[in-house]
C-alpha cells in the first residue's frame, strides 16, 4: 500500500517536472528564434503566445515520459516475496 502511495507521488512530481522543463524549454526557444528574426526593440510577445499549443503538447509529453519512467520503475522493480517459512536468518553453529 505505501509502495504504491510514493509510486503515485514520485509520478505526479516527476510528470510535473518533466512537463515544466519541457513547456519552458519549448516557450524559450521559440521566443529565441522570433526574436532573432525581428528588429531590436518590436516585441515578440504575440508571436510566441501563437505557440501556445505547440508549448501545451510539449507538457503533455513532457508530464507522460515523467511519470511513465517512474510508474515503470516501480513495476519492472518489484520487492522480492518473503517465503512465510522463513522465521528469519539462520543461525550461527558454535564450534
Amino acid at each position: 500500500m505505501l509502495r504504491n502511495v510514493l509510486c503515485i507521488w514520485a509520478a505526479i512530481v516527476a510528470g510535473f517536472g518533466a512537463a515544466v522543463v519541457l513547456a519552458l524549454g519549448t516557450a524559450a526557444i521559440s521566443a529565441a528564434v522570433y526574436k532573432s528574426q525581428v528588429p531590436i526593440g518590436e516585441s515578440v510577445a504575440s508571436k510566441v503566445q501563437d505557440n501556445l499549443p505547440a508549448v501545451r503538447a510539449a507538457g503533455i509529453i513532457g508530464f507522460a515520459v515523467g511519470a511513465g519512467t517512474i510508474i515503470w520503475l516501480f513495476v519492472t522493480t518489484k520487492p522480492p516475496k518473503k517465503d512465510p517459512d522463513e522465521t528469519g536468518p539462520e543461525g550461527r553453529s558454535e564450534v
